[in-house]
């Protein structure tokens, strides 16, 4: 038997090669392998939370978690390959010093009986940082400006903080977030949620795609007024000091101010009064001058659309010194009154000089008075109800004359004159 098996040894083992190749060549007329190219396939990381425990995170570098995978497999199950069955890992437990990740590859399915799988790269590219946290103001900015006769009133926003969560290099070259809001020619108010930019010290726009945000908008309300221009007035109380009067003339500057509000309550409003305990000019001499804070005299609902510049008025009042001047009155210019019947009153001949009346005003208004003009009445009647005289009697009187001036002059001293009464006798 043993002899048997022996003989013709090479042929028999050239026979058994012959049939294996055979075998080959047939089983590879029949199924072939095949090769096919994935793109585009994602790096899948795993073991991140390694890095987040030593307070770090990371950034990839130049998209090397997307790569090119090609399948060698047999060409009657290269069909049934999709892209979901293609595994690229890098296990973060295998970093290197250099920030670099082995990226294996495999099929998810075993029965796709797969003899080669490999990818364009070899490894993916990290930048490790220290991981830190950074309060960053957020401010408001407002494109545009509210039609004509709308102002903003005021600006509310929802929060004014963001927290930042990231890569220290990053994170720390944040300087301040801003959100915008439209008002171009609005006429109400304006509610809208913004997404915050974030910029640097220099002004640049900054791409945080890998920053983390406890906040991703901002709602803001912005508060739209109507305006109108109204006008200011004032009174005052007082009495100047002794040898002055007020001439007449009162000045607000500025004249108007403009206020705001909503259009109901702006319709009720046409003036701001300053009351005249705001103006007190007693014991002064010369223009009165005070500065006047008319912020709470505005109507309810009103404010002033400059707050702080505008709250303030300067009112004056004119003074100015009293002027005397001495009338010479002619007897023809005084008329008797009101005499009882069966007396006349003729001039006492023991009077000494002119009928001299001093008066008093403003400068311009004593200068212009025609003493020509000026007429005076002596009234018995009223003399002797004031003097509680019931019956009249000759003699000689020292009567009061009262005269009728121009508005603003005054009778510094009232003028007497002597008069002789007498009883008118009868003719038989």
């Amino acid at each position: 038997m043993k002899k048997k098996l022996l003989k013709n040894l090479g042929l028999k083992l050239l026979s058994v090669a012959i049939a294996v190749v055979v075998w080959f060549l047939v089983v590879m007329t029949n199924n072939p392998k095949d090769t096919r190219t994935f793109y585009d396939v994602p790096v899948r990381l795993v073991n991140e939370e390694l890095l987040e425990a030593e307070g770090k995170v990371y950034q990839i570098l130049d998209n090397t978690d997307m790569v090119r995978v090609t399948v060698e497999m047999p060409r009657n199950l290269m069909n049934e390959l999709t892209k979901e069955d293609i595994v690229a890992e890098a296990d973060i437990s295998k970093l290197t010093e250099i920030n670099t990740i082995p990226i294996s590859y495999y099929v998810i399915n075993p029965d796709l009986n797969v003899s080669d799988i490999r990818g364009n790269r070899d490894v993916v590219r990290l930048s490790v940082e220290e991981k830190v946290k950074k309060w960053i103001n957020v401010k408001h900015n407002l494109v545009g400006k509210p039609a004509e006769g709308y102002i903003v009133d005021a600006v509310n926003m929802n929060l004014t903080r963001i927290l930042l969560t990231g890569p220290k290099s990053v994170v720390e070259n944040v300087s301040e977030a801003v959100v915008e809001a439209d008002v171009n020619n609005v006429v109400s108010n304006v509610s809208v949620n913004v997404e915050p930019a974030f910029f640097d010290k220099e002004g640049n726009l900054l791409s945080l795609s890998n920053v983390q945000r406890s906040e991703n908008s901002v709602h803001l309300d912005v508060k739209i007024l109507a305006t109108k221009d109204v006008t200011l007035e004032a009174g005052y109380m007082g009495v100047p000091a002794e040898g002055y009067l007020t001439n007449g003339e009162m000045s607000i500057d500025p004249p108007t101010v403009k206020v705001a509000g909503t259009l109901s309550a702006l319709m009720s409003v046409n003036k701001i009064s300053i009351p005249a305990e705001e103006v007190d000019i007693t014991g002064a001499a010369g223009n009165y001058e005070v500065t006047v804070n008319i912020r709470k005299y505005l109507p309810e609902n009103i404010k002033l659309v400059d707050n702080v510049g505008s709250a303030r008025v300067n009112v004056t009042v004119g003074i100015e010194p009293e002027e005397e001047r001495i009338l010479t009155i002619p007897q023809r210019n005084i008329q008797i009154l009101s005499m009882p019947e069966g007396f006349e009153a003729v001039p006492d001949e023991g009077t000494a000089g002119p009928n001299r009346l001093t008066v008093s005003g403003l400068s311009d208004a004593v200068s212009a008075i025609d003493q020509a003009a000026v007429t005076g009445v002596v009234d018995i009647a009223a003399w002797m109800e004031e003097n509680e005289i019931s019956q009249l009697e000759a003699g000689v009187y020292q009567l009061p004359v009262s005269f009728e001036l121009p508005e603003g002059i005054n009778v510094k001293d009232q003028m007497f004159i002597r008069l002789r009464i007498e009883e008118v006798e009868e003719e038989e």
